[in-house]
């Protein structure tokens, strides 16, 4: 799987490059906000959407990995003589379907890895700061780290079930890529990935739109996890902010996010061929 992904452009490009060009935008409309004005107070709503923005980007690059990335690989199998070879091997589906939930994951981790060293190595501003505080507080918290990690795993189960389900039903490169562009971008600025929930919120028929990405409940437990927040309990007074009071709290977003890749992935894997 590795040695096919890094021979496709679209691969490595958005799961390192992409994110990394969002990164660079966003990082230089904070540290050029923080250096030619003070830091936003608690009470100011930019203070939240910047500190979030560390937590969003992990969020974009599970949506670019696993979404973007990991679609052009499947169909890329789909539609080569590889897949089926592994349909007439004594590789079995569940098999198949395992060890690609395992690449995604692979992948997810090393994009994190190399944008968040990114942000902490070339961009510096009291906001960055404050959001790196933020991620080593939830860091030496063990219980807002499984948190966090639950919602990142929730994430890449949501949206490589999508991937999934879309490579399932197309017979083409570009129906596939036509077809995941059409959840990729809806899901990228209306899950809390790109725009914070905060700011979503603010359109009344947005914020309904939003109710309706799945990713959105996976991205709500990382947040929480990311700040720190109960995962059962009342929610911390950030977290508050950012989903705007929202009822549904964290453990109702990740049963959410979990029934849905479940049900999606059991479909798809019923229905999986390997052929066109």
């Amino acid at each position: 799987m590795l040695k096919n992904w890094l021979r496709n452009f679209q691969g490595p490009f958005f799961a390192l490059v992409f994110p990394l060009i969002s990164v660079w935008i966003m990082g230089s409309i904070v540290v050029s906000y923080t250096t030619s004005s003070s830091v936003p107070g608690q009470d100011n709503p930019l203070s939240h959407v910047f500190l979030s923005i560390i937590p969003s980007f992990i969020a974009l690059i599970i949506i670019s990995v696993c979404m973007s990335s990991f679609t052009n690989q499947l169909i890329d199998f789909k539609t080569s003589v590889i897949i089926k070879r592994i349909g007439v091997s004594p590789i079995s589906k569940i098999h198949f379907f395992l060890a690609s939930y395992c690449f995604a994951i692979f992948l997810s981790f090393i994009s994190t890895l190399w944008i968040v060293s990114v942000i902490e190595i070339f961009f510096h501003s009291d906001i960055y700061s404050q959001a790196i505080v933020a991620q080593a507080h939830m860091l030496q918290n063990f219980s807002s780290f499984l948190i966090f990690a639950l919602g990142w795993l929730l994430g890449i189960f949501v949206a490589t079930s999508i991937s999934f389900w879309v490579t399932s039903i197309s017979n083409s490169q570009g129906k596939a890529i036509g077809i995941i562009m059409l959840f990729f971008f809806p899901t990228m600025f209306l899950s809390g990935a790109q725009l914070p929930p905060s700011l979503i919120d603010h359109s009344p028929s947005l914020k309904i739109v939003s109710y309706f990405i799945p990713q959105r409940y996976a991205i709500q437990v990382l947040y929480s996890g990311y700040f720190s927040s109960s995962f059962f309990g009342t929610p911390n007074e950030t977290i508050k902010v950012i989903y705007q009071n929202s009822p549904i709290h964290a453990w109702h977003a990740a049963i959410i996010a979990l029934s849905f890749s479940l049900l999606l992935s059991t479909w798809t894997f019923s229905t999986w061929k390997w052929e066109n």
